[in-house]
């Protein structure tokens, strides 16, 4: 390394050519958008606003349409998912069975890759055994995507030429073929994109409508209708003929293009005289059957829903859908109303993930931004030298740039939780140059007549090993990030990586770059700055910072916004410095009184484990006689302990409200529903659009049951934003308490107005807002649904199957046995404190009504009916029979055969309805053949790996952690069974499942890897101290940083912290203080906290150790003397190193923008324990001197 470092330094134009080549690098697989580069040469890195959190999955979709959903289980989803059980790879397998369709999600083992695992479906279903699934029955892959990879869902609208909406222009027939034959396709065929699926409207269907009676007339089987219209709709090709040296191409033309081809399709002639199929009922378009229902804001509508493909740059696919819809908006098809105005339909988005990305990336743009930014102008303000300065802020940028380059590398995508690896590793990027530089400009000071190149090289070979050791125990505190699995490790382990690509950047740049440009700037005479020069450049800072941090927000004016960024930048500066010019005497005072100092962090260490455990288990070992003391009950009030989560929510803009009706409502009774449920929800003046679905999209990855309900919510945010995310102002008058309009009643912007707030002022967060829903939606005949938004829905569901985030899952062997038992649990869940009673909910398992027919196979032996020809009977006559298609264009509709509607609308027309075998001598009515049995039977059949299960779903309320809430309802469930109230029936168990389980898997592998983390860090440091001693001399600064971060979440959760106004700027809202949860993002901030908290012990203690063996004190004087000497030596850069860290953290505290919610809870440990990790500064010496001291006594 040292030949390298010296090459180097002898040879600075390679340096910069790197340094250039890095840089464009960089710039060029950079997920922001560098207005500089050209669009052509940009290949940035995959775009999401949160991570891929889904299970490694696999869908196979089998329809047989018209089955009810016992025979589907029985016939199709149960021999299939047995069958697949054998695929290599398999986890677990989750079924479900609907009416008319099967789907089977298999979930594999996250080291599966994601195509193989589809090759390996293709093969077992290629191979599977001949009979294992009835005739005709064909299962197929689903789409080479994910649920979550719904990133564009969107209505077709109609508009007149001046853009206004028209609303019935086109029916919802004429919408649905537009869409299946001209929308869906241009859109699937955009780059990136998997699937479109459609929804809403009705599909157009050519249908045969006999009437039984007339068949019995002439004598004629439905059976054999069929057969002959089947036959009729047939093109065939003759070869070509050759005439007059001529080719011709012979077509014979007998596809049905029209109506009237079928009405005069030949069934039969009798002596000459043909018999028509319109001589025997009706042939008509009518809307194919339905399954699927889209609303909006109580509208029928049309829409699709546009999936991306999986490992697709979900941002890239947005860009080519709106490229895609800027050229074919305009080609759709156009109407003439009768007043002349024209009029054409358009796709219009009603949710559209860019504006989530963006809103996030743009969040963490600016804090990284605000952070480089802040760490450069500290480490001016304390070099105070102009060439130091440069060097060391040039690390941050570069550093940035190069863990780009590593992500790209890597395929890491850029979204909230890998850029928040960056903004929390800014603070350390900049420790390990700034140790180097200050050395490097403290030995040219020290030693101006030699030569710059050796007291460069002197001063970089003295603090490599340091340098080292820092960088390594901060990666090596990651380390556990990496081994976490599930949900969990897909979120954090991108974090992990592009934290330490940004720690191995900043390492590289700080050993191998900064020692050839420190040598290149010196020879170019850069001294010490004057205060005339200083004083502007701090003012050109300080306008900068406040210009792109704005942490009042842009409404409160530039001025605010200024004084308010001097006076905490300021009031910390002043305070390091003070402590930097006073640490002398502090530290001779704290030797002086060594013992006594150290109460100081064993009080910080005991409050902040007590804050963290709570006061009853943490003193747990106390007698009964001191628990029962007021002053431990109050102790025991004020310290609870911390609620658990798995994950802070992100804030998406949008809600997914799903409710469920009860499962015997029709399709009709449905679309009523719905559009009452999106009329009101629409009529809530912060909710912006509100669509809803009952039922299925035509795709494998919505297997959705008509009862189910999920309207997509999108509110408004609440103050009107400028293309950054930031608070625009308007013209106000201040004398009518109004803001002013000009054309169109539109606001005014003006830089010096108010900015203006969509929500009404009872309207806090988007919890009221959903609290508004929950109000209006309660219709009779509906459940509430648990608070859900968009992509956490998809995620949910992805990982547990089930639509809330919370749930229990009871597996059993019988339906009614297992409803039965949900509906006990749902009783007693609602009696649980903590519950949210509204939104707890058992499956109505077997609820839906059936008409079974119940053959007599004697009296169909009597009239010479055949089983199957019954069945074909009931299965065409009743719910129709597909029998070809009808090619019309570009277009295809179905053909299908039909009695007509008078002879299948009740119960009693099925008892009459005619049934003769093929030939149609005879016609007997059903009723004579069969009996009509009313049963309740299953809606959906839902099983996971060979066993059914049902779902009771639940959510919690405000101000309660998820953890708590889940243990809870265990513990009074486990009290309910001991006490004989709740008896789980023979052969049938439940389990919870949902979040909790990823957190519960999190915590229990965290507290192994976190210790073995810890005992890692410790053997580093002791391999270069080799002293046990000294490396728990600079161990104790971690466990003071640790209590330190608990101390703040501690503060952060009392309604007190910071709870004032200053010219009426509220702090807990400018630092964004809201109850903090342990989370895995929590425990991701302690586990960065980990890394940094030994820097400064290890700086210090490494050169204690040094001046000790250069020195060797023979007296207690001499021994202080050395101590201070150098501690003295080390602390500029310790206190460099900590305030580059604590300042660099306050954009992310400050932070309001999307993704916020994620990076606040992994900061504020590492801010709160960087603060207490400063009495470091003194614990160390503290403890070097006593243990010395001790040793020169016994000696």
């Amino acid at each position: 390394m040292k030949k390298v470092q010296s090459y180097l330094v002898h040879h600075p134009l390679i340096t910069l050519t790197i340094l250039f080549i890095l840089l464009i690098s960089g710039l060029v697989v950079s997920p922001f958008n560098i207005s500089f580069i050209p669009k052509d040469l940009r290949m940035p890195i995959n775009v999401d606003a949160i991570p891929d959190l889904g299970e490694n999955q696999q869908i196979i979709f089998t329809p047989w349409m018209g089955r009810s959903p016992q025979d589907i289980e029985d016939q199709v989803t149960y021999p299939l998912s047995t069958q697949l059980m054998g695929v290599p790879g398999v986890k677990s397998i989750r079924t479900f069975s609907f009416l008319g369709f099967s789907t089977i999600y298999i979930i594999f083992d996250e080291k599966i890759e994601f195509y193989w695992s589809r090759s390996r479906i293709l093969e077992k279903l290629n191979s599977l055994p001949a009979g294992i699934l009835p005739q005709g029955v064909q299962p197929a892959l689903g789409p080479d995507a994910t649920p979550l990879g719904q990133v564009f869902l969107y209505v077709l609208k109609s508009y007149d030429q001046e853009g206004n909406e028209v609303k019935g222009a086109f029916n919802l027939e004429e919408k649905r073929t537009i869409q299946d034959f001209q929308a869906k396709l241009l859109l699937q065929s955009v780059q990136g994109v998997s699937e479109v699926a459609s929804i809403g409207g009705y599909v157009k269907e050519y249908q045969v409508q006999l009437d039984p009676q007339k068949l019995a007339f002439y004598n004629i089987s439905m059976l054999d209708v069929a057969k002959v219209i089947k036959s009729s709709n047939i093109d065939v090709g003759a070869k070509t003929m050759e005439y007059n040296k001529v080719e011709y191409l012979i077509r014979g033309l007998g596809f049905v293009r029209s109506i009237e081809d079928l009405e005069n399709t030949v069934v039969k002639t009798d002596n000459g005289t043909p018999l028509f199929v319109k001589h025997l009922g009706h042939v008509q378009l009518v809307p194919a059957f339905r399954r699927g229902i889209l609303d909006d804001a109580g509208t029928e509508a049309v829409g699709g829903i546009v999936v991306a493909r999986y490992g697709e740059n979900p941002m890239k696919v947005l860009e080519n859908i709106r490229a895609k819809l800027e050229s074919i908006n305009g080609s759709f098809p156009t109407k003439t109303l009768k007043n002349g105005k024209k009029v054409q339909l358009k796709i219009v988005a009603y949710y559209d993930r860019t504006n989530v990305i963006l809103d996030t990336i743009s969040t963490l743009w600016h804090a990284l931004k605000d952070e480089v930014i802040i760490a450069s102008l500290v480490i001016l303000a304390f070099l105070f030298h102009a060439g130091s300065s440069f060097l060391l802020s040039l690390i941050l940028p570069l550093g940035i740039l190069l863990a780009f380059i590593g992500m790209k590398l890597l395929g890491i995508e850029a979204n909230v939780v890998a850029l928040s690896g960056i903004a929390i590793a800014i603070g350390v990027m900049g420790d390990m140059g700034i140790v180097l530089v200050e050395n490097v400009q403290k030995t040219l000071e020290d030693n101006p007549d030699k030569s710059p190149i050796d007291m460069v090289l002197k001063a970089v070979y003295e603090v490599n090993m340091p340098i080292l050791v820092a960088a390594s125990t901060t990666i090596i505190s990651f380390l556990p990030v990496f081994f976490l699995t599930g949900a969990e490790g897909k979120l954090f382990r991108p974090l992990a990586f592009t934290k330490t690509l940004s720690i191995v950047a900043a390492l590289l740049i700080s050993l191998f770059l900064l020692p050839p440009l420190s040598r290149y700037l010196q020879s170019l005479k850069f001294k010490k700055l004057n205060k005339g020069l200083a004083i502007p450049i701090f003012i050109l800072c300080i306008f900068t910072i406040t210009r792109s941090w704005v942490p009042l927000g842009s409404q409160a004016g530039f001025f605010h916004n200024l004084i308010f960024v001097c006076s905490i930048i300021f009031s910390l500066l002043i305070f390091f410095s003070i402590l930097k010019k006073f640490y002398l005497s502090i530290l001779e005072f704290c030797l002086k009184y060594s013992k006594t100092s150290l109460l100081i962090p064993m009080f910080i260490i005991i409050f902040g484990f007590n804050a963290w455990l709570g006061t009853s288990t943490l003193f747990s070992f106390l007698p009964q006689m001191i628990k029962k003391t007021s002053g431990f009950s109050y102790l025991t009030h004020k310290f609870p302990g911390f609620g658990s989560e798995f994950m802070p929510k992100l804030k998406e803009g949008a809600f997914l409200y799903m409710p469920t009706s009860m499962p015997h409502a029709g399709g009709e009774e449905m679309k009523n529903i719905l559009s009452i449920l999106d009329r009101r929800i629409a009529s809530i003046p912060e909710v912006e659009w509100s669509v809803g679905k009952a039922g299925r999209a035509a795709t494998a990855l919505d297997p959705a049951p008509m009862s189910m309900i999920e309207s997509t919510i999108q509110y408004y945010s609440e103050y009107i934003l400028d293309k950054n995310g930031l608070k625009q102002n308007f013209s106000y008058d201040e004398n009518n308490n109004t803001f002013k309009r000009g054309k169109n009643k539109k606001l005014i912007k003006d830089n010096n107005g108010k900015p203006f707030r969509n929500w009404r002022d009872h309207i806090k967060s988007p919890e009221d807002i959903w609290d508004e829903i929950i109000k209006v939606a309660n219709i009779p005949g509906t459940t509430s649904a648990p608070f859900l938004q968009p992509i956490e829905a998809r995620i949910v569901m992805l990982q547990s199957g089930m639509r809330a985030p919370m749930g229990i899952k009871i597996m059993g062997t019988d339906l009614q046995t297992m409803e039965q038992f949900g509906l006990q649990l749902e009783k007693l869940l609602k009696e649980v404190s903590g519950v949210k009673k509204s939104a707890v909910f058992a499956d109505r398992i077997v609820g839906k009504p059936y008409l079974e027919v119940e053959w007599d196979r004697e009296a169909l032996a009597r009239y010479g009916i055949s089983i199957l020809e019954a069945q074909k009977h009931l299965e065409w006559g009743v719910g129709g029979g597909k029998l070809s298609e009808v090619i019309d264009g570009r277009n295809r509709f179905a053909l299908t055969i039909r009695f007509l509607k008078d002879y299948r609308d009740s119960p009693e027309d099925l008892e009459k309805l005619l049934i003769s075998p093929s030939g149609g001598k005879t016609a007997i009515p059903l009723s004579l053949l069969a009996k009509i049995v009313y049963r309740k039977g299953p809606q959906a059949i839902k099983g996971e790996d060979s066993k059914l299960v049902s779902y009771v779903l639940f959510d919690k309320i405000p101000g309660i952690s998820e953890g708590e809430v889940v243990e809870k309802v265990q513990k009074y469930l486990e009290q309910k069974k001991r006490s004989g109230e709740l008896i789980v029936p023979p052969a049938t168990y439940y389990k919870f499942a949902g979040s909790y389980q990823n957190q519960l898997r999190a915590k229990k592998r965290l507290s192994i890897i976190i210790p073995l983390a810890l005992v890692l860090i410790f053997i580093l440091i002791s391999m270069q101290f080799n002293s046990p001693l000294i490396t728990l001399f600079i161990f104790s600064a971690v466990i003071q940083a640790w209590c330190g971060g608990f101390t703040l979440i501690w503060l952060y959760n009392q309604e007190w912290f910071l709870n004032f106004s200053l010219f009426g700027h509220h702090f807990r809202e400018i630092f964004q203080i809201n109850t903090i949860y342990i989370s895995v993002a929590v425990w991701v901030g302690f586990l960065a906290l980990f890394g940094i908290a030994t820097d400064d012990g290890v700086l210090m203690s490494s050169f204690i150790t040094k001046e000790m063996n250069r020195i060797k004190p023979k007296n207690l004087i001499e021994l202080k003397e050395t101590i201070l000497h150098a501690a003295n030596r080390r602390v500029r850069a310790c206190l460099m190193t900590s305030a580059t860290t604590i300042l660099a953290l306050l954009p992310i505290l400050t932070s309001h923008g999307r993704g916020s919610e994620i990076m606040i809870p992994m900061a504020v440990p590492i801010f709160g324990g960087m603060c207490v990790a400063l009495l470091a500064l003194f614990l160390t010496p503290i403890l070097f001197y006593l243990y010395f001291s001790l040793t020169m006594k016994f000696d």
